[in-house]
């Protein structure tokens, strides 16, 4: 099964698509995710009852959204996921785990869910809110418009703090889920720069993490067999002239 990290970047659109969805104040999947609420997160302040809100769109929304060219069921589940303990992170009072399982047995809409239910640790939840804000940074700041001035430029920059913020360690290892994300974004970034009308300036190049050693090893090669080949011309041509002149 693909890792979490492979559609982190993926979140935050979702996530602005669910926002513009009006709120859902009845119906199973309101009623579903009111069941959680009561019996499993009975002490969670949920603060203007956001988790209820949110809750009830992403069930009630789950095919339109799967059914997107751009996303997939594995990458609404996973995001599902994601939000879940990122909603949730201060609430200790029971394991992540069981509070998924009850989750998707609840909110029977999402049950298929189930079969991409992976557990998220603190350390994990830290580097893939990392991500999420880097992209999430980078969607409003493409989508903003061309106009060069400091409101529009600030996600622009703020990617690129938040990048740098991890090239020192990816650098000494960058086979894993953050790290290979990084190097993906700055392809992307890097395509972006190319086009951008505005904002130029704040768009800072982006120090590679991984160099194509494959590729400078090749360039290696070829350079020292077409210096042999001159060498061995040279020698050649210099060789029959000698023999000539004696």
């Amino acid at each position: 099964m693909d890792s979490i990290y492979t559609y982190i970047s993926k979140f935050s659109e979702i996530d602005s698509i669910i926002s513009k969805k009006d709120e859902i104040s009845h119906g199973d999947n309101y009623n579903n995710c009111k069941s959680f609420k009561e019996t499993k997160l009975s002490t969670y302040k949920d603060k203007g009852e956001k988790f209820l809100k949110k809750c009830a769109i992403i069930a009630e929304h789950q095919q339109e959204i799967i059914d997107d060219p751009k996303f997939s069921k594995a990458a609404y589940c996973k995001y599902i996921n994601y939000w879940i303990y990122d909603t949730l992170e201060t609430f200790k009072e029971s394991k992540y785990s069981s509070l998924l399982d009850k989750f998707y047995d609840t909110v029977e809409n999402l049950s298929y869910c189930k079969t991409y239910k992976r557990d998220i640790t603190e350390q994990m939840h830290k580097k893939l809110k990392d991500l999420y804000e880097l992209y999430d940074d980078f969607n409003k700041f493409k989508d903003e418009p061309l106009v060069d001035t400091k409101e529009t430029c600030q996600y622009g920059k703020k990617c690129v703090e938040n990048y740098k913020k991890h090239v020192k360690d990816c650098k000494e290892n960058y086979k894993n889920g953050l790290c290979m994300n990084l190097i993906y974004f700055k392809n992307e970034y890097d395509n972006h720069r190319t086009h951008v009308k505005s904002c130029w300036n704040d768009m800072s190049y982006l120090d590679p993490i991984k160099t194509d050693m494959s590729f400078s090893i090749f360039t290696v090669i070829s350079v020292l067999s077409v210096i042999s080949f001159v060498l061995f011309l040279l020698y050649k041509v210099c060789n029959n002239t000698i023999l000539i002149i004696f």
